[in-house]
């Protein structure tokens, strides 16, 4: 195992302040070391160098569980979160950086691709309004049919949940949704619609029917 040390305070016969060496062992035993790194004599002079592995986006699995571990955004949490695919969602806990280190190294976690991880979500579970496939944790929007009133978004696609309510239109984007809502929510009156269609039959030159057959037109074709 190779560690890399620090010289933090001289000694008599040390190398220059700031000196960084190299200690390798193998079973315990002392197999590279510089004749002036006098580690065991002087441990407190030196101080060890760890190097901060970015575990970010990297996957393992243990107990035929997969999981992967992504980088926290905010300061206040742990620097880490590791995340797992079960029962059709995904659970989060915080990690600090330390114990996942320490799990490597001990070779209790054994480190996968992250394609092995993706697999266990290529599993379609609807297709939108919009014509895009969704899968389990894709994000997708929905809105009610009845009431088009807003749009609901950033929901994590699940087994439970998720384009199988009839009560509901889904869609990819918030985009694809807003645009839905404003091609099919009522906002004209019938008394303005009349106006439009009179309007129309204007710019053609055509005859103005009555109100009451414009009323029927509408219902018609509402």
């Amino acid at each position: 195992m190779e560690k890399k040390y620090k010289l933090i305070k001289e000694y008599p016969g040390s190398p220059a302040l700031g000196t960084i060496e190299v200690r390798e062992t193998y079973k315990g035993r002392v197999i590279t070391n510089h004749t002036s790194f006098m580690y065991d004599v002087y441990p407190e002079f030196w101080e060890e160098i760890v190097e901060k592995k970015d575990y970010d986006n990297v996957c393992f699995e243990v107990c035929n569980h997969l999981y992967r571990i992504t980088k926290n955004k905010k300061a206040s949490t742990s620097e880490y979160s590791i995340e797992k695919y079960q029962h059709g969602k995904i659970e989060r806990a915080n990690w600090d950086w330390n114990n996942i280190d320490e799990n490597f190294k001990t070779r209790i976690w054994k480190e996968v691709p992250l394609e092995q991880y993706m697999l266990q979500f290529k599993r379609k579970l609807f297709t939108t309004e919009d014509g895009v496939d969704i899968f389990a944790g894709d994000s997708y929007c929905f809105v009610n049919k009845c009431t088009l009133s807003h749009v609901n978004k950033n929901n994590v696609a699940n087994d439970i949940s998720g384009g199988n309510n009839i009560s509901f239109v889904y869609f990819s984007t918030e985009q694809k949704a807003k645009e839905y809502i404003e091609m099919n929510k009522p906002i004209y009156s019938k008394e303005q619609v009349i106006k439009i269609l009179r309007g129309v039959d204007d710019e053609l030159n055509q005859y103005k029917d009555s109100d009451e057959n414009y009323i029927e037109f509408i219902e018609k074709y509402k």
